[in-house]
């Protein structure tokens, strides 16, 4: 049988993880909204930045970088992307 104490570690830590997933999903979508709405238009294509990074590069990279578990980091090169 699980003490009660057992049983309400269990529940803290699935809303724990489930609340870190909404903000988990909330930080990527405002990040990508975010290069989206800064990118701009140079013959046909969209960039982001001044370096010639394209938006679906960026959008990769950062994609690549967040599936790994790690939100990018101030200062990290996926943070200078938009």
């Amino acid at each position: 049988m699980t003490t009660l104490s057992a049983q309400f570690e269990a529940d803290l830590q699935r809303q724990t993880d489930f609340a870190c997933s909404i903000h988990r999903r909330a930080y990527r979508d405002g990040y990508l909204a975010a290069l989206r709405m800064y990118a701009h238009w140079v013959d046909g294509e969209q960039f982001v930045g001044t370096g010639g990074k394209t938006l679906a590069k960026a959008i990769a990279e950062f994609d690549e970088t967040y599936s790994s578990g790690a939100e990018p980091r101030r200062g990290s090169p996926a943070s200078r992307t938009p």
